[in-house]
């Protein structure tokens, strides 16, 4: 249940139209049966049940908000991402970004292919399906310094990923347009992109920036873009880590226009957001409890928590890897 009730205020300058404003702030609440992670990552819906993963425990959660019973699959190494495909099955990246499939209630682990480049320093981050069911998976230096070794991949109809792009900082977020044509992607850096997409072959081209964070009037508090959703109406919703807060985006003609932001006072490091629900109108958000002070851990007590925010617009059913029907990538 939640711990409290929902929130919610305006506040505006006659410029809301625009794009110019924040016009709507929503407080979410912490979701009390949940437990506490260390990285919570990758929030996912399906069938009723949330799924999300603790990056460097190890650990695949999955919770039935009905029944109440949660499940855990322990990986025995840091994991990336999870989805799953078309018998519910999970698909993870994990290690320094191979692919498996896994299933809660068994030990059995099976890698499905190798990572787009074997390199030791590397750790798998997040990864999404598009509608077609096609994996994206990204890596990211350990270090998260200089040089980046990390890349972004394409895991369809071929038994090895193919990467996309190289090199990459931490590959996070990735979205669709709900007609399918653009995808988003956030590389934690200081800028948030925008391809044009052929779901028929998974083929991104015309990499642009989407929104340049320097430029885009936002807080000087150095936060940068992880995770991210896309609701129905193709309003982004992007997880600003070390913000403290979901910064909401409208796609303005390829120029990402910010138009509204779901504060998270009690945690620094939020991470990743998804819609659930039965009518996908709540706004799951995962956060970190990842090297923080003493000072921090007391002003930041939820860090690590999961929430929920309640939206009037819906967000889009995430889709299951199949890899069976899809044709190979141009």
């Amino acid at each position: 249940m939640l711990s409290t009730s929902l929130q919610e205020w305006r506040i505006g300058t006659g410029d809301e139209d625009e794009g110019i404003v924040m016009s709507v702030h929503v407080r979410p609440n912490v979701i009390d049966e949940l437990p506490q992670t260390t990285l919570g990552e990758g929030p996912l819906w399906d069938s009723g049940r949330l799924h999300y993963v603790d990056i460097v425990t190890g650990k695949i959660h999955r919770h039935d908000f009905a029944t109440q019973a949660h499940d855990v699959i322990s990986t025995g190494e840091p994991v990336g991402f999870a989805v799953l495909d078309r018998e519910g099955k999970v698909i993870a990246g994990i290690g320094n970004g191979g692919i498996y499939r896994l299933e809660f209630g068994s030990t059995h682990k099976e890698l499905l292919a190798a990572p787009a480049r074997d390199n030791p320093d590397n750790i798998a981050n997040d990864g999404k399906c598009d509608r077609a069911g096609r994996l994206w998976a990204g890596t990211k230096n350990k270090s998260e310094k200089p040089p980046s070794t990390g890349s972004l991949a394409r895991f369809d109809s071929s038994p090895q990923l193919t990467e996309v792009l190289y090199p990459v900082n931490v590959s996070n977020g990735i979205a669709w347009a709900p007609d399918n044509t653009k995808m988003y992607y956030n590389d934690s850096t200081d800028k948030i992109w925008r391809f044009d997409y052929d779901l028929n072959t998974g083929t991104a081209t015309n990499r642009q920036v989407f929104v340049d964070l320097p430029f885009a009037g936002l807080p000087n508090d150095g936060a940068c873009p992880d995770g991210m959703t896309i609701d129905a109406t193709g309003l982004l919703y992007v997880a600003m880590w070390g913000g403290s807060r979901i910064d909401v985006y409208r796609d303005d003609y390829g120029r990402g226009i910010r138009v509204e932001t779901i504060e998270v006072p009690t945690v620094l490091e939020t991470s990743s957001v998804a819609f659930g629900g039965d009518d996908l109108r709540t706004l799951y958000i995962t956060t970190a409890a990842m090297n923080l002070t003493p000072e921090q851990q007391n002003r930041y007590p939820d860090s690590g928590r999961i929430f929920a925010a309640e939206r009037s617009v819906p967000g889009l059913p995430e889709a299951r890897f199949d890899n069976q029907r899809l044709a190979p990538a141009e």
